[in-house]
């Protein structure tokens, strides 16, 4: 077998192996979606629960950006206002993804973020969060999304 026959018999090779793995994406695509819910946020010297409501887009490659985040309840939440958007959430596995740059920052809190804050997807639009973002901050709680936005092969 010649230099030229191994080569392309491994660029096969390689190539059918990339074929087989499986991306995840977001569905429905193309649409647009909120998601809405309690998150606890906690600074470096404070910690509050707010009411949330976060907007996105689903693209028709199933990935999301997130475009807006707005926060409802006490003082502590009303001047508080997200960073960094638009964001993007990933899916890193079939129930699991990660929203990236997240990042709030407010007189209560101070900076947060940004970073990867991931969640779980409980395959009917649920989302839940759980995760640590520089500046001493952490996020958690849950995000019922509409329509229910999933993590699909």
């Amino acid at each position: 077998m010649t230099r030229a026959e191994r080569l392309l018999i491994a660029a096969l090779a390689c190539a059918s192996v990339a074929g087989s793995a499986q991306a995840l994406s977001f569905s429905p695509a193309p649409t647009s979606f909120t998601a809405s819910g309690v998150l606890n946020l906690t600074g470096e010297q404070a910690s509050t629960k707010c009411e949330v409501t976060l907007k996105g887009k689903v693209t028709k490659k199933g990935v999301v950006n997130i475009t807006s985040l707005s926060f409802k309840g006490s003082s502590q939440c009303t001047g508080t206002a997200a960073t960094a958007l638009p964001w993007k959430a990933l899916a890193s596995g079939p129930t699991l993804g990660k929203i990236l740059n997240f990042g709030f920052a407010g007189s209560f809190f101070g900076t947060c973020g940004p970073g990867s804050v991931p969640f779980t997807d409980n395959s009917s639009g649920v989302w839940t969060l759980a995760g640590s973002i520089p500046g001493g901050c952490s996020v958690n709680g849950t995000l019922s999304t509409s329509p229910a936005i999933v993590i699909v092969p």
